[in-house]
């Protein structure tokens, strides 16, 4: 099966579908995320960086690494006529030497400086800015001329991914003078510290390299964490099912544990204590995830090791325990803790490599690959935190876990896709036994649906005789006494006649196709006595709204309204001597359990008194018809101010 069969043929899995959802869910917008601010970097042409700079590093005596010691410091100015500049060029980076960095390391401060010229005789930016890719060390501070323009003292610990961005002051944009800018941040001297790339220029332009660098150092990494920690949490409750491979239950936990070590990212503590362990937690992840990568891998080997299992569990503990901020390790403590877990997870992988490809499986090779660049990207950031990396790079750690999970999705895409070629070929052996019961199936199905249709056709046969029995044949009847009893006249004949024909043509409506549209069925009625209403001189005002349908509108119970409503205008043009009949339909009920459609027909004749007139006007027979639809009727006039008929009729009858 080639490649494109495997990621794009669709598998029974649940858990995979999920995983395939979720991240597509998330990664659409992360993807584009990145190319708004992508364009958003070259909308505009970029400022050259700062070529050259000053640098001088300051001693300290009694300041304190933490932010109350960075409050007082960042307002503070040295004598510069004591200064030892020296000229560097940036980015400037000075790693940590392999001493031991603690608490009590001796520290200094950094200052970079460098000289803007604004353009003399043309017009001066209304915006400038300084741009700085990255700081790693403690608090920044930028000065313009001698004065205090900014110092990031609330966020200093996050600067490592958070560029530096700071406006210029307005009063000193003159156009021919020169800005003397410095930049200074405090360090320990036993953990070396890295300076990136500078822009000074438009601030305009600089915004758009510092989004740019903010999407890639922060932004896409935090995203990056939700996809990861969403896919691991999906693992999780698919790897809780009952009889599923533990392997989901290791990808579950090397999400959550990748997941927690990349939190930084969200921000830190202000204060210093739960700074730094919180820092102390992240930092443990990194162990954790690599003793959970080693047994995520060991998962599709053949064999099983519960001894190495145990083993990488005892030194995540270990590492962590000797690693916590309770013996002042430092940096080098962290640079310890890297290392360590680079040199053990590249031997137990290396191992596990080895004998993937000893066995001469597909699925393990996949899985070892993509296990093994984790370590690699790791070790890259070990680069980082020691200043042994030029600042201006990116770190690659936080989208290392997309390299596990896609090899996983696909190894497990594949798992599935050769179960699922096994069924089809266990199904193609039934498929002849299925077709020929589908064709006894499909013959039976073609009786019994001959069957079917032939007794319904039978009872709208009968609904129909029983429609004309009871309306035509009745007149007919009534006809026929009084021609025997010689009581028939001309007149008689031709009311006998009419009415006849008005039955037949209501039966003829109701079977008309409606689709349980009670507008349609109403306007087949005007359409057929109109011009009869008109005739008597009467006016027909037609108000109809967006109504929803009635699925018991079947032809018989169509007639049924018909016969009310024609029984209505039959008694208004006989009686009423009204010169207009409104009949309007409108929605009730829409936003309660039992929507309607109210039906008013409505005429401005003489009306009547309902008490003495409850017989002889066919009242009764409208309640009859009414009761019969399950519907509500009401009937209300005055003498002298015409006739209401209102008709309830239900969306739904009760069962």
């Amino acid at each position: 099966m080639k490649l494109a069969a495997w990621v794009w043929s669709a598998t029974d899995d649940p858990g995979i579908r999920a995983l395939r959802l979720a991240a597509l869910l998330i990664g659409l917008p992360f993807l584009l995320t990145f190319l708004f601010f992508w364009y958003r970097a070259f909308d505009t042409p970029a400022p050259l960086p700062v070529a050259g700079v000053e640098r001088w590093v300051e001693p300290l005596a009694e300041t304190r690494f933490n932010t109350s010691g960075f409050t007082s410091l960042v307002k503070q100015i040295p004598d510069f006529s004591q200064a030892r500049w020296e000229t560097v060029t940036l980015p400037d980076a000075v790693s940590a030497p392999p001493i031991l960095a603690t608490e009590s390391a001796p520290l200094a401060r950094v200052w970079i400086r460098t000289r803007y010229t604004l353009p003399a005789g043309q017009p001066v930016p209304a915006r400038s800015a300084v741009y700085v890719t990255r700081i790693i060390g403690g608090a920044w501070s930028v000065w313009v001329n001698g004065k205090l323009v900014d110092a990031n003292l609330e966020d200093w610990r996050m600067q490592w991914n958070v560029p530096l961005h700071v406006k210029l002051p307005a009063e000193d944009l003159v156009a021919g003078s020169v800005l003397t800018i410095d930049i200074a941040f405090p360090i320990r001297q036993s953990e070396g510290y890295a300076f990136g790339s500078m822009y000074v220029g438009d601030a305009n332009a600089t915004t758009r390299l510092f989004e740019m660098r903010s999407l890639w150092q922060n932004i896409l990494p935090k995203a990056t964490v939700l996809i990861i920690l969403l896919l691991g949490l999906i693992s999780l409750h698919y790897g809780l099912g009952e009889g599923q491979d533990r392997v989901y239950l290791r990808l579950a936990f090397a999400a959550i544990v990748w997941s927690i070590g990349n939190s930084l990212y969200f921000g830190d503590f202000t204060d210093d204590r739960v700074a730094l362990w919180f820092g102390a937690l992240n930092d443990s992840a990194t162990a954790w995830m690599a003793c959970t990568l080693s047994l995520f891998a060991i998962d599709f080997d053949r064999e099983r090791w519960p001894r190495l299992e145990l083993g990488l569990v005892a030194y995540a503990v270990l590492v962590t325990v000797i690693t916590l901020p309770l013996w002042n390790w430092g940096v080098n403590g962290l640079v310890f803790q890297y290392y360590t877990n680079v040199v053990l997870t590249s031997a137990v992988l290396s191992f596990f490599t080895w004998r993937a490809f000893k066995q001469d499986s597909h699925e393990f090779k996949v899985i070892m690959v993509a296990v093994c660049s984790l370590p690699l990207m790791a070790l890259h950031t070990v680069y980082f935190v020691s200043a042994q990396r030029s600042p201006d790079s990116i770190e690659i750690y936080p989208y290392s876990a997309f390299i596990v999970f896609g090899a996983f999705l696909y190894v497990m895409q594949r798992r599935y896709l050769n179960t699922r070629q096994s069924l089809i070929e266990l199904n193609a052996s039934l498929d002849q036994r299925l077709k020929q019961r589908e064709t006894e199936l499909a013959e039976q199905h073609r009786k019994l649906m001959g069957i079917e249709q032939e007794r319904i056709v039978q009872q709208e046969r009968q609904r129909i005789m029983r429609d004309m029995h009871d309306g035509i044949g009745t007149a007919l009847m009534s006809s026929l006494t009084l021609a025997e009893h010689g009581e028939l006249t001309s007149a008689r004949t031709a009311a006998i006649l009419r009415e006849s024909l008005d039955e037949l043509k209501l039966v003829i409506d109701s079977l008309e196709p409606i689709d349980e549209d009670i507008a349609t069925l109403l306007a087949s009625l005007r359409y057929r006595f109109g011009e009869r209403i008109e005739a008597a001189g009467l006016k027909i005002v037609w108000d109809m709204a967006e109504l929803p349908p009635l699925p018991w509108l079947d032809p018989s119970n169509a007639l049924q309204v018909l016969r009310i409503v024609q029984e209505a205008f039959a008694n208004i043009i006989k009686h009423a001597r009204a010169t207009e009949i409104m009949i309007s339909a409108r929605p009730t009920g829409l936003d309660t359990d039992q929507p309607g459609v109210m039906v008013r027909i409505t005429d401005n004749g003489i009306g009547f008194d309902l008490n003495s007139a409850r017989r002889g006007r066919g009242l009764d027979n409208l309640r009859r018809r009414a009761a019969d639809l399950n519907a509500d009727i009401a009937i209300d006039s005055t003498p002298g101010r015409g006739t209401r008929i209102a008709l309830q009729l239900r969306v739904e009858l009760p069962s």
